[in-house]
Parts: structure tokens; sequence; C-alpha cells
């Protein structure tokens, strides 16, 4: 499966009255992803997480291609032998680069 989109991991700058995405492909150079421009009424905090979640955008990509992966060929054997630990892994992985908390 191919994808037409910059390569992640993408970085984040977070500036007071616009945000920037920036990814790397393999050349190395750097590509502006996207420019978010703070309007209206969020908040500082709401904004940057909300840039944060775009920046993460390959990384839950590549997650859920993993558990795509995974649990296409899981059988019901190895799922109650924790077969499906890593898909797992691989989602909370992805969360936490979104900033979200997640329990143990």
């Amino acid at each position: 499966m191919t994808h037409a989109h910059t390569p992640g991991p993408w970085g984040l700058q977070a500036g007071e009255h616009a945000s920037l995405i920036w990814g790397a492909p393999p050349d190395h150079n750097a590509v502006l992803v996207a420019r978010i421009q703070r309007e209206g009424p969020i908040g500082g905090a709401t904004h940057i997480a909300d840039v944060r979640l775009m920046a993460v955008a390959p990384t839950m990509l590549a997650a859920l291609l993993t558990c795509r992966d995974i649990l296409d060929s899981l059988t019901t054997e190895q799922f109650t032998r924790g077969g499906d630990k890593p898909a797992r892994e691989a989602i909370t992985e992805a969360l936490r680069a979104a900033g979200v908390e997640v329990e143990e």
C-alpha cells in the first residue's frame, strides 16, 4: 500500500498567532505540511492540542496499518494468548503521541 502524503514523523512549531507542521521527506529537506492560523475563540491550549493531533497523523496511520496487519492474521487461539498485544501497544503509542493520557 502506498501513501501520497509527506512521510512522518511530522514536527510542530507552535506560535502565538499561527502554528506550523513540518515534514521531512526521504531527501531530508523540510516541507511545510500545514500552517494553522489561530483565529476566533479557540484558546492557546486548545489550539496547541489541535495542532499536535494533526502533527501525529502519520504516527496514527502507522498504528492503524500495524493493527490491521496483526488483527487480520490473528487466530482465536493467538488472541486468547495475548496475540493482540502488539496492536494494543501501537494504539497506545499513537495516543500518547497525540497527547492523550493512557492508563496502564
